[in-house]
């Protein structure tokens, strides 16, 4: 193919800087060695919307890139663009065909009233004779637009794309199902799961590779090398932020969520084995509890008078 190419964004407002950072890693992972990403317009994050045009990418390397990504929420070829309806129009290059489609605008940044979608789509009406499906097209087109509401900037910071959909199959959905509310545990420095999984993906995270993290915490970067397919090893110098926390324990540092017994990082369904959740001396928890310190040794010393008593 090596066309033009619409690659959209979704991603939060404070990581939009991490999709070109992770579009970046990706598209020189597909490229081949010495090859340098090419951009017709590499960020227009934070100006006119969450997107960036890309070329030389076959439909295949653009697949890859898609079903890789975090923050890529899908891929269109470019069939036609301009500044201006009129200018789009000039430069569209349809071929006909009689293939079920289906054709949607997408205003970025501003709405548009359902009578000014259909005049658009009246006007920008592709000459197929195939029938339109609405849910299961085998073709999509999208007429998007860019920079053309109100407060959105002048004329010539605008763009209008007419595209084909190549890929909308991409990891977008682990970032909810990594949600640092459906965490059993949590710990005080719990990292953000967006920017985990943004973090494992950059760095190529994926099936056949091992992460071994030595200050894991309460484990969030290795969940989200795990979600990527990685085997993942980790440790920490604080045994308890491995271990959990018991239902009955007072430990002001830490976050438990859920009724349980005992909880730790391990006890999420996201984290798919293999999964190693300790590396320590071999002392168990009931010695390691005395080594904390002269008021742990205390109070268990004050227990054990107590049941002495008791007897």
């Amino acid at each position: 193919m090596d066309s033009l190419l619409l690659v959209r964004f979704a991603v939060s407002k404070s990581l939009e800087n991490l999709a070109l950072v992770e579009l970046d890693a990706l598209l020189r992972r597909v490229l081949e060695e010495g090859v340098e990403p090419s951009y017709a317009l590499k960020s227009a994050i934070g100006t006119i919307g969450p997107f960036a045009l890309v070329r030389g990418l076959s439909e295949a390397q653009a697949k890859e890139v898609c079903a890789s990504a975090i923050f890529v929420k899908d891929v269109w070829e470019v069939l036609g663009q301009g500044s201006s309806h009129e200018e789009c129009l000039a430069s569209l290059s349809l071929t006909a065909h009689e293939k079920t489609w289906r054709f949607d605008v997408e205003p970025f940044g501003f709405g548009l009233s359902p009578e000014e979608k259909d005049g658009l789509r009246r006007r920008y009406r592709p000459p197929f004779r195939g029938k339109v499906d609405l849910t299961r097209p085998e073709v999509r087109y999208v007429l998007a637009l860019y920079g053309g509401g109100p407060g959105m900037g002048p004329a010539e910071e605008r763009v209008i794309i007419f595209g084909r959909l190549v890929s909308a199959e991409s990891k977008r959905d682990l970032v909810a199902k990594s949600s640092l509310r459906k965490r059993v545990y949590l710990g005080p420095t719990a990292l953000d799961n967006e920017l985990a999984l943004a973090m494992a993906s950059v760095v190529g995270c994926r099936r056949g590779t091992l992460v071994f993290d030595p200050y894991c915490g309460t484990g969030s970067i290795l969940v989200a090398c795990a979600l990527l397919g990685s085997t993942c090893v980790g440790a920490d110098i604080d045994w308890k932020v491995i271990r959990g926390k018991a239902h009955d324990e007072n430990d002001g540092a830490m976050k438990r969520r859920g009724d349980h017994g005992r909880g730790s990082y391990l006890d999420t369904p996201q984290a798919p084995p293999p999964f190693f959740d300790r590396v320590d001396d071999g002392q168990d928890d009931e010695q390691k509890d005395k080594d904390d310190g002269p008021a742990a040794a205390a109070a268990a010393g004050g227990k054990k008078k107590s049941n002495k008593n008791s007897k």
